[in-house]
């Protein structure tokens, strides 16, 4: 992957051999000017007598592995730096990449003797992010490091830092590991603070926690907003709190890995200077000191981690009361919607029933109005002693005839309309298989003729 980084340089350049800050802000030609000052240093002789080397710091702002926030360091001003530093072959792959990194090599001399090591970390960029490469050389601690970070306010506060601890970490390089692992838990508190007061937020919301739990400063604007169960508010604003919970845990987790790294960071400093003939890298009472930092820290980030993963599960078993409150409202919905259904079914059924008796009243009386209809037309004379008779007989009749007309027809079964449609089964009989079957067809003639 390519580095995204800016035309223009604006870096800064620290030495310790010089008693200022040197907080002056360099350019393309100031900052190559300055790798003769590199270079210098791997050229001459490590005076081991000495006990200790140059501390060498290159910061700029950006991080080459994002195009929204690149490096302000131009490509080739970044590549003569590497070249020049003896930085290890991986540092170009891990500044292309934005993933979470730590990672070590030693490099050895022509004698197959350990001469230094590289240390490559990467921070995620929402801490903020930071992006540290320095190598450290074994017989007399002389130390390159390139610092890269990704928030503009964090960067003049860890170079004052460097500079106010300039003494120690002369003769102990491997301290700036320690320095920006206790930066990096200050600013991961806040973002700590900002995950727990989100997920009471949720738990006040769902009111079901203690009235000494609930949030007694959210607003009752927000309270409404997050109440409102017709819209997925409050399920959205925890499963995004999930989501950054999770990503908490992880860094939190790399984080105790870091401490763990500087452990092993001395240990191997201390062997390879061991094998050259020396002392340790680092005296008694200094790696008492830097161990007791580094342990101090460690302590804070597993205290972290415990918090992530109780806020995790809190936040695990408001998702479910919300997904229960939920499905008790859709209940409460539907057995109303049912009994609503039934009351429609119970008037449907009365209609039925009136309409039903509308009809039987009707067939009773609609032969008589027929037969009398015919009679007062005159078109039958019969005589008065049996008109009467054959007018009852034939409206008794007539009524039977109906009455039993409406019993056949309400006693024939339904049978559904004529659908034009075919079944799943018919449609796949009538043009899946024939593709299947040409398709075999196809592989036969293939054979035969291959």
């Amino acid at each position: 992957m390519s580095l995204h980084c800016l035309e223009e340089t604006h870096a800064q350049f620290w030495d310790s051999s010089h008693d200022q800050p040197q907080d002056d802000w360099l350019d393309n030609d100031a900052l190559n000017a300055k790798l003769s000052t590199i270079s210098d240093l791997w050229n001459s002789k490590p005076d081991a007598a000495k006990g200790h080397g140059r501390f060498i710091l290159v910061s700029s702002g950006g991080d080459p592995a994002y195009a929204k926030m690149p490096l302000h360091i131009s490509p080739s001003t970044l590549d003569n730096l590497l070249a020049v530093s003896q930085i290890s072959v991986y540092a170009h792959e891990m500044l292309s990449h934005g993933d979470l990194h730590i990672s070590h090599h030693v490099h050895y001399s022509s004698n197959e003797k350990p001469s230094g090591l590289t240390i490559l970390i990467r921070y995620p960029r929402n801490v903020p992010g930071i992006v540290l490469a320095m190598r450290v050389r074994f017989a007399d601690r002389a130390c390159v490091c390139f610092l890269f970070v990704t928030d503009s306010q964090s960067l003049p506060g860890l170079r004052e830092t460097c500079y106010r601890e300039r003494e120690r970490l002369v003769g102990n390089p491997l301290l700036l590991l320690a320095l920006i692992y206790k930066e990096r838990k200050h600013y991961y508190d806040q973002l700590q603070y900002d995950l727990i007061k989100r997920v009471r937020e949720a738990e006040t919301a769902s009111g079901m926690v203690p009235k000494s739990w609930a949030m007694n400063n959210i607003s009752p604007e927000r309270l409404i907003y997050l109440r409102d169960l017709d819209e997925p508010n409050l399920l959205n604003h925890m499963h995004a709190t999930h989501t950054e919970l999770c990503y908490a845990k992880i860094f939190s987790q790399w984080a105790m890995k870091h401490g763990k790294f500087c452990f092993e960071m001395v240990d191997l400093a201390d062997k390879c200077r061991n094998d050259l003939g020396l002392s340790d890298f680092l005296s008694i009472p200094v790696r008492s000191e830097f161990e007791e930092s580094v342990r101090f820290t460690m302590g804070r980030w597993e205290q972290s981690l415990s918090v992530v993963e109780e806020m995790l599960q809190r936040l695990n078993a408001q998702i479910n009361v919300v997904f229960s409150i939920i499905a008790q409202r859709d209940s409460k919905v539907s057995r109303q919607i049912a009994e609503d259904s039934r009351a429609a079914a119970l008037l449907a059924a009365r209609d039925s029933r009136t309409m039903k008796t509308i009809a039987i009243v009707t067939l009773l009386f609609l032969p008589a109005t027929l037969t009398t209809g015919l009679w007062s037309s005159s078109i039958f004379q019969l005589p008065e002693t049996y008109s009467w008779k054959v007018f009852l007989g034939t409206t008794i009749a007539a009524t039977v005839v109906s009455f039993t007309v409406w019993f056949i027809f309400d006693r024939q079964p339904l049978t559904p309309a004529p659908s034009t449609s075919h079944s799943a089964a018919e449609w796949t009989t009538r043009h899946i298989k024939p593709l299947f079957k040409k398709k075999e067809e196809d592989q036969s003639f293939d054979s035969r003729y291959i």
